[in-house]
């Protein structure tokens, strides 16, 4: 059972836990399968987390994280001494029309073009150069 005053992040989303909110454990089941693909445009985009948050009252109760997938994932690479790329705080700053579809959330050819540029110049650092 959650507590009211529990940290949620959407790590949460994914398990089956009673709401006192809603008074249902089918909740969390049904938020997830509505998000399930915004999940990347929600923390980008602070619109779409208000229009969410709107349209799902019960969830206002709570202190959502939505950064916090980042952070769990960030740690378990760091402590594998994996390295990776976050590609969530490029996404935020980018100052331009909306990196993704409207449809389904899913990156749009810019968020593609975002993504691979980004992703690329992160790999090049690793690429030995005659100058090396």
């Amino acid at each position: 059972m959650l507590d009211e005053g529990k940290q949620l992040g959407f790590a949460h989303l994914a398990q089956d836990e009673y709401c006192p909110a809603s008074g249902r454990v089918a909740f969390a089941d049904g938020l997830l399968q509505r998000l399930h693909g915004r999940r990347a445009q929600l923390q980008v985009e602070s619109a779409v987390w208000r229009h969410i948050m709107q349209t799902y009252p019960a969830m206002q109760p709570f202190d959502w994280d939505v950064d916090q997938p980042n952070r769990m994932l960030a740690d378990i690479l760091d402590r594998q001494y994996t390295p990776y790329l976050d590609l969530l705080p490029i996404f935020r700053a980018w100052d331009g029309p909306t990196l993704f579809f409207p449809i389904d959330g899913h990156w749009n050819p810019r968020g593609h073009h975002l993504a691979g540029d980004t992703l690329f110049n992160w790999l090049q650092k690793d690429i030995p150069t005659d100058e090396n």
